[in-house]
């Protein structure tokens, strides 16, 4: 269908795919203007997650790992060791520093 892409939003959670029931770890995918409004309404009708269920929530993946839509973005994920979480930061960073290198340079 055209223009499906701007008349999507996904809203979905990790609590149950990863097995951590109750820690209330979600987010929504959709355009930005919408996203925009969401988070408004978000922000003044819940809480934070928890810290433990926010740290355990972090690990970097390529966004196009699970689909095209995905495509220059990153996805975070919390499905993997402290091990695997400090390697991810660190590629994630040293990414970071050639990017600001490259522009810098143009």
């Amino acid at each position: 269908m055209k223009r499906m892409r701007e008349k999507t939003i996904i809203v979905t959670g990790v609590s149950k795919s990863f097995a951590m029931t109750g820690w209330r770890i979600g987010f929504a995918l959709g355009p930005k203007e919408i996203i925009q409004e969401m988070a408004k309404v978000h922000l003044y009708s819940t809480t934070c997650a928890n810290s433990i269920g926010q740290y355990a929530a972090v690990a970097v993946a390529p966004g196009n790992a699970f689909s095209e839509a995905g495509e220059g973005y990153v996805r975070m994920s919390y499905a993997c060791s402290m091990e695997e979480l400090e390697k991810d930061a660190d590629r994630m960073e040293a990414f970071l520093e050639k990017l600001e290198a490259k522009n810098a340079s143009l």
